[in-house]
């Protein structure tokens, strides 16, 4: 499990009723006597006191899985629907992968089915992409034969504006 943490905060830790629960831990643990299941149990205690404590202060993060982060690129101007749907498939197929994983099962055949549809999402991500930009590039060209004035007026609107305040500078008399 983890927690969004930045910093520790100062009433972390400060409750009454968590610090006794603590103190009687500890006082447990001094008197067990190299008995391992007396041990986890004390652990799988204390470990639950202390998530209790985190769950009151802090905001739990999710874990997601890897291709997920990949539906930022949606946005893109040569995203496409088969794009989509491959991005879905494999999405699905890691939570797959990861469900299980987490379950204590390993699967080599979720792990090979997730593998393969990531290999054929990223290739089909960069021909997609270079076809976009190669069809691009002809329209460039296409327009800076018939129409320099047109071609130009494209270059000119690809530049980003500056960042930064009032271009407009005021002249002192």
């Amino acid at each position: 499990m983890k927690y969004k943490v930045n910093g520790v905060k100062p009433d972390f830790m400060a409750s009454e009723e968590r610090r006794n629960q603590l103190v009687a831990h500890i006082e447990q643990l001094m008197q067990v006597k190299q008995c391992q299941e007396e041990l986890d149990k004390w652990y799988e205690a204390f470990v639950n006191i202390y998530h209790k404590e985190m769950d009151s202060f802090y905001k739990k993060l999710e874990n997601t899985p890897k291709s997920a982060k990949n539906f930022h690129i949606m946005k893109k101007e040569w995203w496409t629907d088969d794009l989509t749907a491959l991005a879905k498939e494999t999405h699905r197929s890691e939570k797959n992968f990861i469900t299980l994983i987490k379950q204590g099962k390993r699967s080599t055949e979720a792990k090979a089915q997730f593998l393969t549809l990531q290999k054929q999402f990223d290739k089909l991500v960069k021909s997609t992409k270079r076809k976009w930009q190669r069809n691009k590039i002809f329209n460039l060209d296409k327009i800076n034969d018939s129409d320099p004035n047109a071609f130009w007026d494209y270059i000119k609107s690809l530049r980003k504006p500056k960042k930064g305040g009032n271009t407009k500078r005021s002249v002192l008399e």
